[in-house]
């Protein structure tokens, strides 16, 4: 948690079940009671999910701009790369 504050994109990695979308389960509670951030401005994706199977990054990025994006398992986003 030591880089929150740094305005970059953060990546967090990992190897299969190490417990990434628990650490970042921790970020979003740490954000909304230590920071006060309203949790309406917490989005929290998870791309594995049937519900963003059609979804595009340029999609994600209309709708999310000026958010606090937590994405989980993006690389499911067709051309997320872009």
């Amino acid at each position: 948690m030591a880089y929150m504050d740094i305005p970059f994109v953060k990546i967090l990695t990992g190897v299969r079940r190490c417990g990434k979308s628990t650490i970042l389960k921790m970020i979003m509670e740490k954000l909304k009671n230590e920071r006060n951030a309203p949790a309406e401005r917490i989005i929290n994706c998870c791309f594995n999910s049937m519900e963003y199977e059609d979804t595009t990054a340029k999609q994600i990025y209309a709708h999310l701009k000026e958010q606090l994006l937590m994405f989980n398992m993006a690389q499911k986003v067709r051309n997320i790369e872009v």
